[in-house]
């Protein structure tokens, strides 16, 4: 399953930064977040060291204002 999860998040990246390419000029902007295990209902029962819904959501806020292209958030950035 890690050869999988890890082909995902390659195709999902090179998709992210193919249609960056594809909106330029547009007023769509792209934003690529590679987020920690955040706490919701989904993750319940995945491991202790979550990030709260609010502080991501604040972190991707904060890199839209700034109009970055690209945001690691919270323990991603290790």
């Amino acid at each position: 399953t890690a050869a999988v999860y890890s082909a995902s998040k390659a195709g999902l990246h090179l998709f992210t930064e193919a249609l960056r390419v594809q909106m330029a000029g547009s007023p769509v902007h792209v934003l690529e977040a590679v987020m920690p295990l955040v706490d919701t209902p989904m993750t319940r029962g995945r491991g202790t060291a979550k990030m709260a819904p609010d502080e991501a959501a604040r972190v991707l806020m904060a890199a839209l204002a700034a109009g970055r292209s690209h945001v690691y958030v919270g323990r991603a950035r290790a």
